[in-house]
């Protein structure tokens, strides 16, 4: 079954829905470290108050959008992957494997949604924050990409 872009539903954004499910379940299919949850929960939309025992985060949120002549729109998509992190130092290098991990999963062709995601428009931030009280660490990925939706 397909989602089409253009069926629109004013209270949940399917397309991204799609997207931030199918990376949720690759990269819990494919991680390497046993008894690890790489995504625990999954938000489509940038949420910030989310509770500590909903991580490790993925959410996933429109950026911007271009209308094209064609009555095609290009949207600017980000990607944010967040760890609390006790023990930052041994940790953090689990961000770039799963910043490898998204980008392989967005470079399938396997797509079950009517859109494009352009493979040329792909990269990826690394950032840390600490709360106001020092712990905990919140370390975090954001990943960008593009996504071409059809004749709508």
């Amino acid at each position: 079954m397909t989602t089409d872009c253009c069926e629109q539903d004013i209270l949940e954004d399917k397309v991204l829905t799609k997207i931030v499910t199918f990376i949720k379940e690759e990269l819990n299919r494919n991680n390497p470290i046993d008894n690890t949850i790489v995504v625990k929960s999954t938000r489509n939309y940038d949420a910030f108050n989310v509770p500590i025992q909903d991580f490790p985060l993925l959410k996933i949120y429109r950026q911007r959008t271009n209308y094209l002549n064609n009555n095609k729109r290009i949207s600017s998509i980000q990607l944010q992957y967040g760890l609390v992190l006790p023990d930052q130092e041994r940790l953090v290098p689990y961000l770039n494997w799963v910043d490898n991990q998204i980008n392989k999963i967005l470079s399938q062709s396997i797509w079950r949604i009517d859109v494009f995601i352009d493979k040329n428009s792909k990269n990826c931030d690394y950032r840390v924050l600490i709360n106001e009280l020092g712990i905990p660490v919140y370390s975090f990925l954001r990943f960008n990409f593009n996504i071409v939706e059809g004749n709508c």
